[in-house]
């Protein structure tokens, strides 16, 4: 089931104040005027940003360190009272399994992002922000849609990634009782007006290895939609398969031993 619009999508959102006793808020979000005013339900409410040093908490100084972020101080946990050098020590080893994570080879010519960015507004933001830190990298694109829902999706997402892809590779992602390559083909004429090459290969596994095999220069991979699952849904079942992750660091373990 999908939200139908933008609109119910973020008004929905908005109720998980009135079930929530803390309240953090982004100032430098978009309608963080409006999410300000729904947080007043919580019993105390923070703000953060890394713009407005009128927040509560400010983010300075961040700035990238290789494939690292670096910055000086954002945290939520002040609002239960966690001693700052808890924060610290938590933020250094902190990892969001299957969001936004990145991984290199030994000679930082390959890069590789997996995350489950999967809507119109998830990839615009991955791929810009992937453009504006990475100017000098390629980027090539694997991903794909869901059977038989949110059939927008495969005009939003070909778009976007056609738009700033080098090449993009078509893949399954919970096909369920629709054939993938009816899925691919529908994704692929997006990507095409665009002007962008592509090529469709079911197996998320093998579109991944042929990414990187076939990349020239400096590359970085965009892996969206699974993240770090381990199943794929085929009709009504849900078969194992390995995640997006273990795959990235297998053939980055291979390329790094050719390259030695």
């Amino acid at each position: 089931i999908e939200h139908p619009d933008f609109e119910d999508y973020f008004s929905s959102k908005l109720k998980i104040f009135g079930k929530s006793r803390y309240g953090v808020v982004n100032m430098d979000a978009d309608f963080a005027d409006r999410i300000l005013k729904e947080s007043k339900v919580c019993e105390k409410v923070l703000t953060f940003s890394t713009k407005n040093p009128e927040a509560d908490v400010y983010g300075y100084e961040i700035q990238k360190d290789g494939h690292e972020t670096v910055f000086m101080v954002i945290a939520a946990s002040i609002l239960l009272e966690i001693p700052k050098e808890y924060m610290h020590s938590g933020l250094l080893r902190a990892r969001s399994s299957g969001r936004m994570e990145l991984y290199g080879s030994a000679d930082k010519n390959l890069i590789a992002v997996v995350d489950y960015a999967h809507n119109k507004l998830s990839f615009e933001k991955l791929f810009s922000s992937i453009k504006d830190e990475y100017p000098d990298y390629n980027i090539v694109s694997i991903f794909g849609c869901p059977g038989k829902k949110a059939f927008i999706r495969r005009r939003d997402l070909g778009t976007v990634a056609g738009q700033y892809a080098k090449k993009v590779y078509l893949t399954a992602e919970d096909p369920g009782y629709e054939p993938v390559e009816q899925i691919s083909k529908e994704i692929a004429q997006y990507v095409e007006a665009q002007n962008c090459p592509y090529a469709m290969i079911e197996d998320r596994g093998e579109a991944i290895k042929a990414a990187m095999d076939e990349a020239e220069g400096k590359t970085i991979f965009l892996i969206t939609g699974k993240g770090n699952e381990t199943r794929q849904k085929y009709g009504c079942e849900y078969l194992d398969c390995k995640s997006d992750t273990q795959y990235v660091k297998e053939y980055l373990a291979e390329y790094d031993k050719k390259h030695q």
